[in-house]
């Protein structure tokens, strides 16, 4: 009878062992597992933290190109203008300053500036 309770004593201490490993080796691979997930979240955020600040200096170096070459292209057109319209006065000038020493009227050199 003695050894049948000192059996059945030590197959309880037993299982009380084992179980009591089985819970602390299960919560050290929950903790672990949940450290894991939190400093891999914590990295994909700083990834995307970084990924969203060069996508902003893309787009700021995007917005600065743009706005320069618009600025090129529209001093480009008004200097095409500026010469442009420099070259029509010197022509007028001309016209009307060959057609008043030829004894023409300014109406008839301001139609030929016109045609011209």
């Amino acid at each position: 009878m003695t050894n049948t309770v000192a059996i059945a004593f030590g197959t309880i201490v037993v299982v009380v062992v084992v179980e009591v490993v089985v819970v602390v080796v299960v919560v050290v691979v929950v903790v672990v597992v949940v450290v894991v997930v939190v400093v891999v979240a914590a990295a994909a955020a700083v990834v995307a933290m970084v990924i969203l600040a060069a996508a902003v200096v893309v787009n700021v170096v995007v917005v600065v190109v743009v706005v320069l070459v618009a600025a090129v292209v529209v001093a480009v057109v008004v200097k095409v203008v500026l010469v442009v319209k420099v070259e029509v006065i010197v022509v007028a000038l001309t016209v009307v300053i060959s057609s008043n020493s030829n004894g023409c009227s300014a109406e008839s050199a301001v139609a030929v500036v016109a045609v011209k």
